[in-house]
């Protein structure tokens, strides 16, 4: 097992933090920001300023409202990405499930299937 050192992991992750904000404190980003039209532009700014596409931020404004604040969008665009990841893995989960019934079916015969055993699988595959 490896020792982990809490504290250099640590001072990386503020480093890492750090870094991904960059973009965002330089003056002329900041001018642009406070000089937008409206507070809906300005967080759509803000947004896709952090590195969120532009659809996933006109989204979460629809979503949660004009009175809703940055952190309530961004928190809204995370939950939805994460959403999106977690359904990928459910055709795998699906595919394994699927797998096993496609194995029960075979393993009640000696020799080839009946034709219909045949077509029950080519159907589900």
């Amino acid at each position: 097992m490896q020792h982990v050192d809490s504290d250099n992991n640590s001072s990386d992750y503020e480093v890492i933090f750090q870094d991904d904000f960059t973009d965002i404190d330089s003056s002329s980003d900041i001018e642009e920001i406070l000089n937008s039209d409206s507070d809906e532009e300005n967080k759509l700014l803000y947004l896709t300023k952090m590195g969120f596409s532009e659809a996933e931020a006109s989204i979460a404004m629809e979503r949660c409202g004009p009175d809703s604040s940055i952190a309530e969008l961004i928190d809204f665009i995370c939950a939805d990405q994460m959403t999106k990841a977690a359904d990928v893995l459910l055709p795998v989960e699906g595919s394994a499930k699927l797998t096993e019934r496609i194995c029960k079916a075979l393993e009640a015969y000696d020799n080839e299937p009946p034709s219909s055993v045949q077509k029950y699988v080519l159907d589900e595959c």
